[in-house]
């Protein structure tokens, strides 16, 4: 017996395997490619199949998979076919749809999959079921419009759509084709959880246009528009920024000389994330010496002068208000900083970017965090960098 269920689908942020059902009868071989066990012998039915699909309304498209898994419950990733994606400029962000069955194993599963976007005037899209060590796959094709007026025209190098560990690489070097006017040419990320990164530029070495940009965590669409022809244009790619499940709280800060042309002379600075955390019986000042205690973490710290600066601090997300500062080491440049708040994975927000002057002697005081009932709520401060410590 079938059952039929409407499916939500949830952004990607952790892929979760399960280990599937298996029988001596039912070993996994050419006469048993499936690997589905019905009364002790292989059953011919495919784990996942894609039933049928369909244009709505809206120009969306849905589909009806059918799926069969031993765990009362599994989950279907839906991610675009990279021999086959569509137009490279329409982003597609990959889905986790959470299925479960009636308690029978391999019982079919009917699974209504809607709000697919058009990606193009053709297209694939791959299904899979994770479920166990094997993972199979269905695809089906679409045909559609073509991209909206003003998409395309030029094209993203790199990074190409897919995960990125913004753990170890809070940044991504971004590379697009040569356009003309480069001048004219901006990225911004927009993460589906929260608020747009700054906006940044690019600059020409060679043949090559490239701009370095802060990632979130979680899913995002990195979007860069250039002026062609007398025309803005739009390249976008979905990226999903993986998150290590680690820290309540995290601050990471990105600062690199304000010029393009100290970046490119290799100007260096150095500096450090400083928060004060206030509460009802207590108040703490956590920086990269001080920190290794419960509820303030260090890492990475920087250890000496670098074009481009990352220091992290993790926090305790317990119920305080946190002022977060940026305090100077060493520069020779004004320096631009940006501050990016993450909460389990979630994109909260961002304080910057400003300019400051570290030889000078200027911090910044850049934002404040209040924590209550488990909620980050981030407030950028209305103060300009100035001379001393940031409070």
């Amino acid at each position: 017996m079938r059952r039929f269920v409407r499916s939500v689908l949830v952004p990607v942020v952790a892929v979760v395997l399960a280990t599937a059902g298996s029988c001596a009868e039912c070993a996994l071989d050419a006469d048993c490619a499936a690997g589905i066990c019905s009364d002790g012998v292989c059953d011919a039915a495919l784990p996942i199949a894609v039933a049928s699909s369909n244009r709505d309304d809206d120009g969306s498209y849905s589909v009806v998979v059918v799926a069969r898994f031993a765990e009362r419950r599994s989950q279907i990733r839906v991610t675009r076919l990279n021999a086959d994606a569509g137009d490279p400029c329409v982003p597609f962000t990959p889905r986790v749809v959470a299925v479960e069955n009636d308690g029978e194993p391999f019982a079919p599963v009917e699974i209504v999959i809607d709000g697919l976007p058009p990606l193009g005037e053709r297209f694939t899209l791959l299904f899979t079921l994770l479920s166990g060590s094997i993972n199979p796959s269905a695809t089906t094709s679409f045909s559609g419009p073509p991209a909206a007026d003003g998409v395309g025209g030029f094209a993203i190098v790199r990074p190409l759509s897919g995960d990125i560990d913004v753990v170890a690489a809070p940044t991504v070097e971004l590379e697009i084709s040569d356009i003309v006017d480069v001048d004219s040419a901006s990225v911004v990320v927009r993460p589906v959880t929260g608020p747009p990164l700054p906006r940044g530029t690019f600059s020409r070495a060679g043949d090559a246009v490239r701009a370095t940009t802060l990632l979130a965590r979680g899913p995002q669409i990195v979007e860069v528009e250039a002026l062609i022809d007398g025309v803005i244009r739009r390249c976008s790619v979905a990226i999903d920024g993986v998150w290590n499940g680690s820290g309540d709280l995290e601050l990471l800060l990105l600062a690199e000389p304000q010029q393009r042309s100290d970046r490119v002379a290799g100007s260096t600075s150095w500096l450090e994330l400083s928060t004060r955390r206030t509460t009802a019986t207590d108040v703490d000042v956590c920086t990269a010496d001080t920190a290794e205690r419960s509820s303030c973490r260090s890492d990475p710290r920087p250890r000496s002068p670098a074009v481009r600066t990352i220091h992290q601090l993790t926090l305790s997300a317990s119920p305080a208000v946190i002022d977060v500062g940026v305090v100077p080491v060493i520069s020779s440049v004004p320096v631009s900083a940006v501050v990016r708040v993450t909460q389990l994975g979630r994109h909260v927000g961002v304080f910057g970017p400003v300019t400051l002057s570290p030889s000078a002697g200027e911090s910044w005081l850049a934002g404040q965090l209040v924590i209550a009932d488990g909620v980050v709520v981030a407030t950028p401060a209305p103060r300009a960098p100035q001379p001393g410590l940031p409070w």
